[in-house]
């Protein structure tokens, strides 16, 4: 029987993008998927001509609805014979929040990450569902972006939103204070805010280089400090994979994740990755292996002014990185040889094979049971 997916897949967001990938992911594996669009955003990004096909078939003759959205508007549904809520969760410890009674009402519950399969107070199954990716996308040649001064460098890198969870901060400490401003390396900041212009959020990431150089106290001029290299326009997904083809390793200093999309991106392109040693990083990333795991603990939310109402309190916990540890861990990538980020380099292939289509359809074909 056919199954229908709801979901955000005609946005632009990397939550879309997943949406996308788990659509064409049913197909690949031979589920009869109708997808049907659900909009909150800018719903402005042109889908594949696939999934324009398969929104042709008739909903009235599905068995099983996924909910691809946020918890609060999972509805259960008794004209199906499955109610299935997909759920990213970079945080731990929601059972104060809304979202429990909500997820409590599905029949099944698809995750990206271990850490979610036994969340506190919610007792639907859960079943770990990673993402999956066109593992076509990776093969292909991509010529560097053309970003001057990265030539004969090793490139740190960062891509992601300006938020506090995404902590920009501890990078920069730790890159600061672990590379004197003539080491041969560099650093790439990329990012974007929904209510910023380019120009306007450059300017704001400025200023939080600045201030925190400042706070570092090295030097008596944050002029003295090297200067990162800081994108703020928009990229179309081509742009943002030559920009992982012209760095060397990716860092991930967030609060939380769930998956991190860039971070397997950039693992997928064979890029060193660091990560906190939590969530959706360490399902993918093996350390030592295709890249390294960052310690840190897990403590009380604090300073959490973006979130939903009722969330981003200390009743919830996050994972607070080691500056310090991240400190060793970006010098021990540099500090590689050629032998060493050529194994990585077959690893982190081998890796990202695990997360194709067809396998990770095949694990979402075998949970529907159709």
């Amino acid at each position: 029987m056919p199954v229908l997916y709801a979901g955000h897949y005609h946005e632009s967001s990397g939550w879309g993008q997943v949406t996308r990938d788990n659509i064409l992911a049913l197909d690949i594996a031979g589920v009869d998927v109708v997808p049907r669009a659900i909009t909150l955003g800018l719903a402005n990004f042109e889908v594949p001509e696939r999934i324009c096909e398969l929104e042709q078939g008739d909903p009235t003759q599905c068995s099983v609805i996924i909910q691809h959205v946020l918890p609060h508007y999972m509805k259960y549904d008794s004209h199906f014979r499955k109610n299935i809520g997909v759920f990213e969760l970079e945080s731990q410890n929601i059972k104060h929040t809304q979202w429990v009674d909500h997820l409590n009402i599905m029949d099944e519950l698809w995750v990206p990450c271990r850490d979610m399969l036994d969340m506190n107070g919610v007792h639907t199954p859960s079943f770990l569902v990673p993402h999956a990716c066109d593992l076509e996308e990776y093969s292909q040649d991509y010529s560097p972006l053309g970003i001057q001064n990265l030539q004969g460098k090793f490139v740190f890198y960062f891509i992601g939103q300006l938020n506090r969870r995404k902590h920009i901060t501890a990078l920069l400490r730790a890159f600061h204070t672990e590379f004197n401003p003539f080491e041969p390396v560099e650093l790439v900041i990329k990012t974007n805010h929904h209510s910023m212009s380019p120009e306007d959020l450059a300017h704001e990431v400025v200023e939080l280089t600045n201030k925190t150089k400042s706070l570092l106290g090295l030097y008596a001029d944050v002029e003295q400090y090297k200067q990162e290299t800081i994108i703020t326009m928009n990229l179309p997904r081509e742009e943002l994979l030559q920009l992982h083809a012209s760095c060397d390793c990716f860092v991930c200093p967030s609060f939380g994740e769930a998956w991190c999309a860039p971070a397997f991106d950039a693992m997928a392109m064979s890029n060193i990755v660091i990560a906190g040693d939590n969530g959706g990083p360490k399902g993918y990333i093996a350390h030592g292996c295709n890249g390294f795991l960052v310690d840190g603990s897990m403590e009380p939310m604090f300073g959490e002014t973006e979130a939903l109402e009722g969330f981003g309190t200390a009743r919830e916990l996050e994972f607070d990185i080691s500056v310090s540890d991240l400190q060793k861990q970006m010098r021990r990538a540099y500090q590689l040889n050629h032998v060493e980020r050529a194994t990585m380099k077959t690893y982190a292939a081998q890796e990202a094979a695990e997360y194709s289509y067809a396998k990770i359809g095949g694990k979402m074909k075998e949970l529907l049971n159709v």
